[in-house]
């Protein structure tokens, strides 16, 4: 609504009927309403940008807070992951460990069952002596070698065949 200047004429009657003969003036003024005045545009202007502005800061702030949190998930899932994945290469290396000490102790298994099977074929002590020797120097350094029988009647150990090296047997 703008502003207004107004003046109005005015003819009455009494209650006797009769008219007045010269008309009453009235003259007003209409004011513009306060949200029509160009200084209360401006003013809610600067308010709705001022809301604008304090929104998208509140919304950026929130997106920050969010992204820092999830970072900090992040790092604790990755040192997480990282102190699991040290701990299996650890009982992967025991696993590894414990696989060749059982390669090991499976391959002196079976080279001890062949001594066993040769011993058994061979009837001369000089030969089985000989056999494990062999056998036994295949397996590890063995320059020194030598097989004791027990002798119960004269409560003694017996050396029958020893080795001092590898090329000179004596017996």
């Amino acid at each position: 609504m703008t502003e207004d200047k107004s003046c109005r004429l005015w003819i009455a009657t009494y209650m006797d009927g009769i008219w007045n003969s010269v008309p009453s003036t009235f003259s007003f003024e209409i004011r513009s309403s306060l949200w029509g005045t160009w200084y209360f545009i401006v003013i809610m202007a600067l308010t709705v940008l001022a809301g604008i502005t304090i929104f998208f800061r509140i919304r950026i702030r929130l997106i920050q807070t969010k992204r820092e949190e999830l970072e900090r998930i992040v790092e604790e899932k990755t040192h997480e992951a990282r102190t699991q994945n040290k701990q299996l290469e650890k009982q992967k290396e025991e696993i590894i460990a414990q696989t060749e000490r059982l390669q090991t102790s499976y391959n002196n298994l079976e080279n001890l069952s062949e001594i066993g099977k040769v011993i058994t074929s061979q009837l001369s002590i000089e030969k089985i002596i000989d056999t494990v020797y062999d056998t036994i120097n295949n397996l590890m350094d063995a320059t020194v070698f030598g097989i004791g029988i027990v002798n119960k009647e004269n409560n003694s150990i017996d050396f029958s065949g020893k080795f001092e090296c590898l090329d000179q047997r004596k017996g």
